[in-house]
């Protein structure tokens, strides 16, 4: 018999929210950065972007999943107008 597993509380959601949040801010910043620093021909330049572009769509698709996943645990969240805050806090929030 398999253990049975709990759902994540709507605190380890916003807890998920704020952490994810930061990586994604820190991301985007370094990124910024390179893109800035280097000339758009250099292909190092191009090829470690890439590979950030690549990592921030796919944290932002996990905040999504997320985000969906926590309406569907709790469907009272959808008509709270502080749910979408939840995955995607004010950077004051983060």
């Amino acid at each position: 018999m398999s253990a049975r597993k709990t759902k994540m509380t709507l605190d380890d959601h916003r807890e998920m929210g704020l952490r994810l949040r930061v990586v994604d801010d820190e991301l985007s910043g370094q990124y910024t950065k390179i893109r800035n620093s280097k000339s758009k021909s250099d292909p190092r330049a191009n090829k470690v972007c890439r590979s950030l572009d690549k990592a921030i769509w796919s944290l932002r698709q996990t905040r999504s999943e997320l985000e969906n996943m926590m309406f569907v645990d709790y469907p009272g969240m959808r008509t709270d107008p502080s749910a979408t805050l939840v995955y995607y806090p004010h950077r004051a929030d983060a």
